[in-house]
């Protein structure tokens, strides 16, 4: 059953890292800008969660407002920087090929890079539930 539900993150995350052009060529964002892509979004079978998988990108120097999530959330940098402050752990820089965790419920947000930033992301909620 894991591999039914990876096996679409793993494709989708390598469509997107090899998918032609780099994304912040692919859309012009402006400064501080937040666009949210989605990507696939699935059931977990035999629970009452879903999986969704996105492209968030930032504009240059955008800032993420601190928010929670209702499940956990796993981020892979795609492109450009993300500085990350998750409460209760130390603030860090995020660059390409990195990932971090973010908890269910626990505060976070950061500030893109100069460049912007570009980054898949995955989260595990409960059906019905806003995903922030």
């Amino acid at each position: 059953m894991l591999r039914r539900i990876l096996a679409p993150i793993a494709l989708a995350t390598f469509t997107a890292a090899l998918g032609g052009a780099p994304l912040a060529a692919q859309h012009d964002r402006q400064a501080g800008a937040i666009e949210r892509t989605i990507l696939q979004s699935h059931n977990v079978p035999g629970t009452t969660y879903k999986f969704v998988e996105a492209v968030t990108e930032v504009g240059p120097n955008g800032v993420v407002p601190r928010h929670t999530h209702p499940g956990p959330e796993i981020m892979y940098v795609l492109q450009g920087s993300l500085t990350l402050e998750v409460e209760g752990a130390p603030t860090r820089t995020l660059t390409p090929g990195q990932t971090a965790y973010n908890p269910p419920g626990i505060p976070h947000g950061g500030r893109a890079g100069p460049e912007g930033v570009a980054f898949l992301v995955t989260w595990v909620v409960p059906q019905g539930r806003p995903l922030a």
